[in-house]
């Protein structure tokens, strides 16, 4: 019976949001504690004034714990949101980033294949220079 009890509650948590039994129950057990406090207050019977003020307690407390159910289900909500939200971002990131590195390595080797053929080119010309030096050497040797 417990179980069954516990199953239908855990049902109504899902459907209407976790802490909802508890509210509910809470504030009936609450109202049905006050009316017993005041009969008894009313019949002059103290102890069940005192036996509908603790009951009235008992609910108000049953109240509060559905309440703080509630709330941090509400909490865990948002955290996993943002948790989400957090994870999006990252892969963004890493998206632009793997970007960012792919356009930086194509411009490198852009960069050393023009650096490559400058350095062709004056190699080309240094060995012009070199044997333009020799021919003129050579002339000037040939003049003396």
């Amino acid at each position: 019976m417990e179980t069954q009890k516990q199953t239908a509650k855990d049902k109504i948590d899902s459907l209407l949001g976790s802490g909802t039994t508890d509210k509910v129950q809470g504030q009936v057990k609450s109202a049905v504690g006050g009316a017993k406090a005041t009969v008894g207050k009313w019949l002059g019977d103290d102890s069940l004034s005192v036996a509908g003020h603790r009951e009235k307690a008992e609910g108000d407390v049953q109240h509060a714990t559905g309440e703080v159910k509630s709330l941090i289900e509400k909490v865990k909500d948002k955290a996993e949101d943002a948790a989400d939200t957090l994870r999006e971002k990252a892969e963004d990131v890493r998206e632009k980033a793997g970007v960012i590195f792919d356009n930086a390595r194509a411009k490198a080797t852009e960069l050393a294949e023009e650096a490559k053929a400058k350095l062709a080119g004056t190699k080309d010309e240094l060995r012009d220079a070199s044997d333009e030096a020799k021919r003129k050497f050579e002339e000037a040797r040939s003049k003396h």
